[in-house]
């Protein structure tokens, strides 16, 4: 249960942090928009590629997110370097 928690918290604050940066570019974003409506022609179209790509950007790593939280929840775990390090013999239950 701990792993399905901890990768549920570091998938949510994933998430969270991707919000945050979309949040944080948005005026970038809209004053891009209102300088290329300004322009008109290909730049109103350039744009709407533009806003296209950051939406394709936002869904993938929210899919790559899932994915990763996915893989950390039924990776295998592997502890024989910590065991070395103390001097045991490299098994999983330490001593032998």
């Amino acid at each position: 249960m701990v792993g399905a928690l901890g990768s549920a918290v570091k998938f949510l604050a994933t998430i969270f942090g991707i919000g945050v940066i979309f949040v944080y570019t948005q005026p970038m974003f809209d004053y891009q928009q209102a300088v290329s409506i300004g322009m008109g022609g290909y730049a109103e179209n350039n744009f709407s590629f533009v806003m296209g790509t950051r939406q394709f950007v936002l869904f993938t790593f929210v899919i790559l997110a899932v994915l990763v939280g996915v893989l950390e929840i039924f990776g295998i775990e592997d502890n024989s370097t910590y065991g070395m390090a103390r001097r045991f013999n490299g098994g999983r239950r330490g001593r032998r």
